[in-house]
């Protein structure tokens, strides 16, 4: 029976329960978004060292990058408030194909591949594209939703059970036969998936179910499969490791070329009879004149089985749900079922149209397997079961486009966001025009250059350095410009190789490497890589944030608070999302920030945050504020500062990191403790 209670408010438990080795999945229901999931609950006690903890998160974050069709969706993770024991939200699946797959041995190898082992293989190829190994392909492992589409599930778990468990080895964790019988020491990693494939394709296809290896090669001789895919399966499941085709997508390469000629013989096409309207055969002979109406019946047949695509017919008419819009090599034709014999379409409207109209067309349509017959089919009802399929998978598909049109929307943000980045990377390009010298004079900490050609624009303030390619050999600000004189001043020791003639160009490494983190920070949410894997949806739909619910009673460490910034700080701290704080100069932001982090800690001592401002004196002077009382804070400064009135301001940071102005990437950082 299942724990009865909600995980963090939002994760209601169901009775059903599956149990593992590390973890109970619970059937569960997702308040939030109104539909089940699956709750993978790991045992208190699996995950108490802080290695771990970090190996963990590190694997869930890579799973996280497997957003794919037929790969179980990892939707939400983190801790029970109320156990302390972590846990995983998946998509709801109802069975896996352990249960089907000896259903299926009777089907055949072109039913398996185009059900079963296409989609599978596609999921295993991309996760091998991001250097992810699944390890563990075996059929309890391919949940089937409801309409019997596979999905793999566990990516990964054998590296997570490792962590759970570190006295254990990879190989304790095989399931045999799937597993390939090498050992796992982390070599050919990805010929173990191709192994496990190969072995699940056998047990698909065998009448019995199988245990060792040895039933599994003697299985692959009995089975029914092209000669060619025998070879293929053959290959994979060698036991040498390096004859094995070299991952997913080179045994996906193989297999496609051997059945792509086999689709378009098995496919069954589903028989579609209609007949044309009086209307239809009018409009037919003014585009092909003399002809009778049987000819243009023929014509329409011949054109529409050629290449058909399927769509909506869209009106006004309260009927126009029981119409489509069908379009062929050459014409396109409106039909609608049959108001008598409802197995069968009429057509009530055809015309002709350009060649590229219509390419355009199919391309966006539904594309079912259909074959157009003339009159009335013998049974109506297995003819109107088949125009029931049509429309459902014509709403599926329509569905389907209208996910990625979201989807396409939903990136426009991020687009945006990119060609911003793009020109800013351009500006910093643009600053580097350098300015040549002849000849030099030093003087302490300062450079006089003797340029070529006086600067275009102005340079005071500016960063340039000279560098021979590998080394920056001078670095400093330009402090004087006086015609063709210029005046660098430098922090730092001018080198003996400095060139007699040369350029001085703009220190702009700091900003390009601001842009590369603005860069890899974009990236990181718009591929859904960030640590919060809601934050690409939240920023997209702001509408999906969630209100600040009431904070517990909180004792406020500052007292002079009034009550205005005592709401805010409430509202603040019973924020799961976003709070944006807005306020001119003068207002207390930072008072009200430095409370919101002390009640945070307060009721986290382990939590981690980051405070950032546009300027160090605000930052200082925030933590300058956290320094005070008596509860103490460990916080690392990071900043430009030299000042030496601020660092005795921050005197209680544990360290503070600091470099210096034009200092380059491999220059060495001050640190105080």
């Amino acid at each position: 029976m299942a724990e009865s209670r909600v995980i963090n408010t939002r994760y209601a438990l169901k009775p059903e329960i599956r149990s593992g080795g590390t973890a109970d999945v619970y059937r569960a229901y997702d308040i939030r978004e109104c539909t089940d999931v699956a709750v993978k609950l790991f045992r208190k006690g699996d995950l108490e060292d802080d290695v771990l903890h970090e190996a963990y998160d590190r694997e869930v974050r890579a799973l996280r990058a497997l957003r794919h069709p037929h790969i179980v969706e990892l939707k939400d993770e983190g801790v029970d408030s109320a156990t302390g024991r972590r846990f995983l939200v998946l998509e709801w699946m109802q069975s896996d194909l352990s249960a089907a797959a000896l259903k299926s041995a009777a089907q055949g190898w072109d039913s398996f591949y185009t059900e079963i082992g296409r989609p599978l293989l596609k999921a295993l190829a991309f996760a091998h594209s991001r250097q992810v190994i699944h390890r563990d392909v075996k059929p309890k492992n391919v949940l089937l939703d409801d309409d019997g589409v596979p999905k793999l599930a566990d990516f990964g778990i054998s590296k997570i059970k490792t962590w759970l468990e570190p006295g254990l080895t990879l190989n304790e964790f095989v399931s045999r036969p799937f597993c390939p019988p090498e050992l796992d020491d982390g070599s050919f990693t990805a010929t173990r998936d191709v192994f496990g494939f190969g072995a699940l394709a056998v047990q698909c296809l065998h009448e019995k179910p199988l245990v060792i290896h040895e039933e599994l090669f003697s299985a692959l001789d009995d089975i029914d499969v092209p000669q060619d895919v025998y070879g293929v399966l053959k290959k994979a499941l060698s036991v040498q490791p390096a004859e094995r085709q070299l991952n997913a997508a080179v045994l996906l390469c193989e297999l496609e070329a051997i059945q792509a000629p086999r689709d378009s013989t098995w496919i069954e096409r589903q028989d579609v009879y209609l007949e044309l309207s009086s209307a239809a055969v009018e409009k037919l002979r003014r585009e092909f004149p003399g002809k009778s109406k049987d000819d243009l019946t023929a014509f329409v047949i011949q054109d529409l089985n050629t290449g058909c695509g399927v769509l909506p017919f869209y009106s006004n008419d309260p009927d126009s749900t029981e119409q489509f819009q069908l379009y062929g090599a050459s014409i396109s034709c409106h039909v609608a079922v049959h108001r008598v014999f409802d197995g069968q379409l009429v057509v009530i409207n055809a015309s002709r149209l350009s060649s590229s109209l219509l390419e355009e067309k199919r391309q966006r349509a539904f594309q079912p397997p259909l074959r157009f017959r003339v009159g009335r089919a013998q049974s109506n009802e297995k003819a109107r079961a088949i125009l029931l399929n049509i429309k459902q998978g014509l709403e599926e598909h329509e569905a389907e486009l209208r996910a990625r049109e979201a989807a396409f929307q939903e990136q426009e943000l991020f687009r945006t966001w990119d060609a911003v980045l793009k020109m800013k990377r351009e500006l910093e390009r643009q600053k580097e025009q350098p300015l040549r010298y002849r000849g030099y004079n030093v003087s302490e900490n300062r450079v006089l250059f003797h340029l070529l050609a006086a600067p275009e624009e102005d340079v005071i303030t500016q960063l340039r350095q000279v560098s021979d390619g590998h080394r920056t050999l001078v670095t400093g600000e330009v402090g004087e410009i006086d015609g063709t004189k210029l005046t660098l001043f430098v922090d730092r020791h001018v080198s003996d190789e400095l060139p007699i003639n040369g350029e001085l160009v703009i220190d702009n490494w700091a900003g390009r490497e601001a842009i590369r983190r603005q860069k890899d920070a974009l990236d990181a949410i718009r591929y859904d890589r960030s640590v919060r894997a809601d934050l690409r949806l939240l920023l997209v739909h702001p509408d999906r944030t969630q209100s600040p619910q009431d904070s517990r009673e909180l004792i406020f460490f500052d007292t002079e608070l009034d009550d205005a910034k005592r709401e805010a700080v409430a509202k603040a701290v019973g924020t799961t999302d976003f709070l944006v704080v807005k306020g001119p100069p003068g207002t207390g932001k930072t008072t009200f920030i430095t409370e919101v982090i002390r009640q945070t800690l307060a009721e986290n001592p382990r939590a981690r945050i980051l405070l950032t401002s546009q300027t160090h004196v605000a930052l200082d002077n925030a933590v300058e504020r956290l320094g005070r009382g008596e509860t103490p804070f460990r916080i690392v400064r990071v900043g430009k500062s030299d000042n030496p009135r601020s660092l005795k301001k921050l005197k209680h940071c544990c360290l503070i990191i600091r470099w210096k102005p034009g200092a380059t990437k491999s220059s060495t950082v001050g640190v105080s403790i």
